[in-house]
């Protein structure tokens, strides 16, 4: 049996659903949301034939430790899927503000490193930006550029 992990909150969920609801094992729900957010999940979760468990806050909160679920959470396949640009452009169903940033993290990155990654992860919120692309590609051309 492949090894798996739990996601918890409306957005990583939701996304997992939507790239790939293959590896997504099953859903836990807060059994006393009722509210549209919850209603709009779990209409993706049927229709990507995720399987659905209504639970107590109390499992939930169990599950995530002490980072908030919202009220959701799921079991996943941990493998790493490896995702494309194209593919994530390919399935998004509405125009979409992306962030992509290439050869960011070339040797490393330190501690001011993360602090203003942070940064431009919490602009991205503020600016209603849907995903953070961190690539290497750079990396790849320098050394490709040096042969």
């Amino acid at each position: 049996m492949a090894e798996t992990r739990i996601i918890h909150g409306f957005h990583a969920v939701t996304a997992r659903i939507r790239q790939n609801a293959d590896s997504v094992l099953e859903i836990y729900v807060d059994s006393q949301r009722r509210d549209p957010r919850a209603r709009d999940l779990l209409k993706l979760a049927e229709t990507s034939g995720v399987r659905i468990v209504p639970v107590d806050g109390k499992r939930l909160d169990g599950m995530a430790g002490k980072s908030g679920h919202q009220g959701v959470a799921a079991r996943v396949d941990a493998a790493l899927k490896v995702i494309h640009l194209d593919d994530v452009l390919d399935t998004l169903t509405e125009p979409a503000l992306l962030l992509v940033l290439l050869g960011v993290i070339k040797g490393g990155i330190d501690y001011h490193g993360q602090h203003h990654l942070g940064l431009l992860a919490v602009s991205m919120v503020l600016t209603g930006m849907q995903m953070l692309f961190i690539g290497l590609v750079a990396d790849l051309i320098d050394k490709r550029m040096k042969l």
